[in-house]
């Protein structure tokens, strides 16, 4: 039987158990409770919880557990438990992470810092490569899995290599055909590929028009294609043109919400890399002096409103408009 959905307000609760039995030195007991919560509730769990809490379950918790937490966390988020890991067992728990999320981390320490760890992870090669894309670029958003067919391959043989792969079936939906160059020609949806005769080849049954961008490209414009031609996924390619990785919907989706947080950010004078974990006292450094600049404004309005007060008793029906005047001065 399937575990139902918790709601909010139960994850709450699970919270306030899981805080008062690290309070008392409870890690086991609080591990067990927190087991039967699918990942991505566990992941809200531990991620407001207290740095000396975080750093006592983490100290305890096995790196396949904390791999699947930082998964489902964002990068601001995911940082702030990543920091809270025993520097040690770092490469460990990274090795199980994706390598979006392994690289996306590393890329929020210190070089380093990040360098010794690196050294130290069985993917030290797939992370490396992705490690050279800035963040907001799409080689920064692409993921290295994906299934790559040779175009001179028979679909029988395509079909036998795909087994062999071992691949999530979430990845094996799009696949993608390349030139004995690793040139991107074509992709095909894996349902063409069982269907088509057995013995044609991958280049006569793909589909050649294959949109792609540069690893280099900014994001955005791969969310722009993804969009507008309304792909599952979008091959990423360096400059001859050779694949390199794959970006996928699911990638589509953070971008968009990122973007969407940093323009309203944006709308109300505020940076766009606010994190949910932000410290209180840079908060308070950063917004101080504009929230004493608004309400210096606000009294420079009542003041030259003042100035108006006949006016405004011989004409009763501006006053109406008060709110707004104010309102203007507030945004100024």
């Amino acid at each position: 039987m399937a575990t139902r959905i918790p709601e909010p307000w139960e994850l709450g609760d699970v919270l306030s158990e899981v805080s008062d039995l690290l309070e008392v030195g409870g890690v086991s007991v609080a591990i067990k409770r927190l087991s039967p919560l699918r990942p991505a509730d566990m992941a809200a769990v531990v991620a407001e919880l207290s740095e000396d809490h975080l750093r006592q379950l983490l100290e305890r918790m096995a790196n396949e557990v904390i791999a699947d937490v930082l998964d489902y966390l964002d990068v601001d988020r995911g940082s702030r438990v990543f920091d809270s890991i025993p520097e040690t067992r770092r490469p460990a728990v990274l090795d199980e992470t994706s390598p979006e999320v392994a690289t996306d981390l590393l890329h929020r320490i210190a070089w380093d810092d990040a360098a010794q760890t690196l050294v130290r992870m069985r993917n030290l090669n797939i992370i490396g490569d992705l490690l050279i894309h800035d963040d907001d670029d799409a080689g920064g958003l692409m993921s290295p899995t994906f299934a790559k067919l040779r175009e001179y391959w028979t679909v029988r043989h395509a079909l036998r290599v795909l087994r062999q792969m071992d691949l999530d079936p979430e990845i094996l939906r799009e696949l993608f055909a390349v030139d004995a160059q690793d040139t991107l020609v074509g992709r095909m949806e894996l349902s063409e590929l069982v269907f088509a005769p057995p013995n044609a080849t991958i280049g006569e049954v793909m589909n050649r028009d294959v949109i792609s961008v540069s690893a280099t490209e900014d994001q955005e414009s791969a969310v722009r294609l993804m969009q507008r031609y309304r792909l599952p996924s979008i091959p990423v390619t360096n400059v001859r043109r050779q694949l390199q990785g794959v970006i996928t919907s699911n990638s589509l989706v953070e971008v968009a919400e990122q973007e969407a947080t940093e323009d309203m950010f944006r709308l109300f004078g505020v940076g766009g890399s606010i994190a949910t974990g932000y410290d209180v006292r840079e908060a308070i450094r950063n917004r101080l002096p504009w929230l004493v600049l608004n309400l210096f404004t606000v009294m420079l309005a009542g003041y030259v409103l003042s100035l108006f007060q006949p006016t405004l008793n011989a004409m009763v029906l501006l006053a109406a408009f008060l709110p707004v005047v104010m309102g203007q001065a507030g945004i100024a």
